[in-house]
């Protein structure tokens, strides 16, 4: 399976009104206590999450799912909604040159195929 690690962060329709406050900041830069709709580039898989912001790490974001569970990349590069909010939950958003996101976790990128989560290793990932 060919996994695409490229997403990208659509506000929800309050969240432009904010965004437009906060000057218009890029995708990249997903502002927290945002909701967005995550949709990978190349599949249909869309998330709808908020943006919290990590307070053990000013750089990563944490993406909380409407059940407020949170997406998280295990150690074993396994992706899914079921975190807690804890280390496997952090991501840091990185500009990809489509004008979407990246959405890195350590030595993973979130990425999907169909329906399905996965994490791709950052170092050999292909975009």
């Amino acid at each position: 399976l060919k996994y695409s690690p490229v997403w990208c962060s659509n506000p929800t329709l309050s969240a432009q009104s904010s965004r437009h406050q906060a000057g218009g900041a890029m995708c990249a830069a997903m502002i927290p206590y945002t909701q967005y709709v995550l949709s990978n580039l190349e599949t249909q898989l869309q998330l709808e999450v908020t943006v919290l912001p990590c307070a053990q790490d000013r750089t990563a974001i944490l993406l909380q799912i409407p059940s407020e569970r949170f997406i998280r990349i295990l150690e074993s590069g396994h992706a899914d909604a079921e975190g807690h909010g804890g280390a496997w939950c952090r991501f840091v958003p990185i500009p990809h040159d489509s004008g979407c996101v990246l959405l890195r976790r350590g030595p993973w990128r979130l990425a999907a195929s169909g329906k399905e989560l996965q994490g791709t290793s950052a170092e050999t990932a292909t975009v």
